[in-house]
């Protein structure tokens, strides 16, 4: 649905995005990213759960099929990504993601 408020729901105030982007970076890049977009499509591949302590660990590869709203061109994003996940309020919130964009052959 491409509704940022309700991406970002799932993120804790404290997130960090790829070891550098803080809570407001986090927030322009997928504003843009979903403005950017006609169409999004999003897949999740061996998922792996780590279960700790104090924090959850997922692991897993991505593929997003994105449609641009201008060009009409089509991008594939896929790779790894993980998640960092605690509680916070009584709710699991992202704390940490990470992820690597693979480059196509």
């Amino acid at each position: 649905r491409k509704d940022v408020d309700g991406f970002l729901s799932f993120f804790s105030s404290r997130a960090v995005q790829n070891q550098r982007d803080g809570w407001e970076g986090i927030r322009s890049i997928y504003t843009k990213f979903f403005d950017e977009s006609r169409e999004l499509r999003f897949q999740i591949e061996g998922m792996k759960t780590e279960i700790y302590r104090n924090r959850i660990e997922v692991k897993a590869r991505f593929r997003i099929d994105q449609t641009l709203k201008k060009a009409k061109q089509e991008k594939v994003w896929s790779g790894n990504i993980r998640w960092i996940l605690g509680r916070e309020d009584g709710d699991l919130k992202i704390l940490s993601l990470d992820y690597q964009n693979e480059k196509p052959l």
